[in-house]
């Protein structure tokens, strides 16, 4: 529908098809739609860059098969639900030597793990801008929880900080890091962990695809990592018609 989606963007196809399944669930005839196929090109590169977190921790599907697409510019996105699931990640997702950035970061417990992950030790007291060593900045807009943050963890990167204020987070990483990843030339961070709250139920799929659009156009991370049921679940049911062709071709 060129009229309603002509500007091929993720939020107008998703936003349509929502209010189609919608309105079809609504009716009282038993054959219900179970398949909504979509012409965009955007949507396709979505479905292509977001993975249920599962598939990544079991090792069915691996990030170096994004990476094709990170170099276009495009972040590969997972979708993962609860906390157990959003750390199980880490190892998967995050290299020695990144620039990591936990948004929503509360008490600094997964900040400190991906901190591990990146910079190979528990703390940042002997970080050296001029070395290959990564580490985590851990943000959130309570105050009063980054100053807790602090207290349990004086040895880490914690900042009051928006997500939704991209230029403020690249500001901190500028100010914190000082220097350009080591995995990467033209990311300002190489993994984005993203726990806010208000993005899992079925009314945040709009807003949480916003925020990773954001993040992703502006802060050109490898990989987002987002604790976000509505996530998870779109990563479930997104697939590229060329994953459909290759398994009808396979059988």
């Amino acid at each position: 529908m060129s009229t309603v989606a002509g500007n091929d963007l993720d939020l107008t196809c998703i936003s349509l098809i929502k209010d189609l399944i919608a309105l079809n669930s609504d009716c009282n005839n038993e054959q219900h739609c179970k398949i909504a196929i979509v012409k965009s090109a955007s949507l396709q590169n979505l479905a292509r860059r977001i993975c249920h977190a599962q598939r990544i921790i079991s090792c069915v599907k691996s990030l170096s098969n994004n990476e094709r697409y990170y170099n276009s510019g495009h972040s590969s996105i997972i979708g993962a639900v609860g906390v157990k699931q959003y750390r199980d990640t880490i190892p998967y997702v995050v290299q020695q030597g990144d620039i990591c950035l936990e948004i929503g970061c509360h008490f600094g417990t997964t900040t400190t793990l991906i901190n591990k992950a990146a910079n190979g030790r528990d703390n940042l007291s002997d970080y050296n801008a001029s070395s290959e060593r990564g580490g985590c900045l851990g943000v959130d807009v309570g105050s009063n929880i980054i100053k807790n943050a602090r207290k349990k963890y004086p040895h880490l990167l914690f900042e009051v900080g928006d997500g939704f204020k991209v230029g403020e987070l690249a500001r901190m990483k500028k100010q914190h890091f000082g220097r350009d990843t080591t995995n990467s030339e033209t990311s300002t961070f190489d993994v984005i962990y993203v726990d806010i709250g208000g993005l899992s139920g079925s009314e945040g799929l709009l807003e949480a695809v916003s925020l990773l659009a954001s993040i992703s156009n502006s802060l050109e991370p490898r990989c987002i990592v987002i604790k976000s049921l509505c996530i998870r679940r779109l990563a479930s049911c997104l697939v590229p018609f060329s994953e459909v062709s290759h398994k009808q071709r396979a059988v």
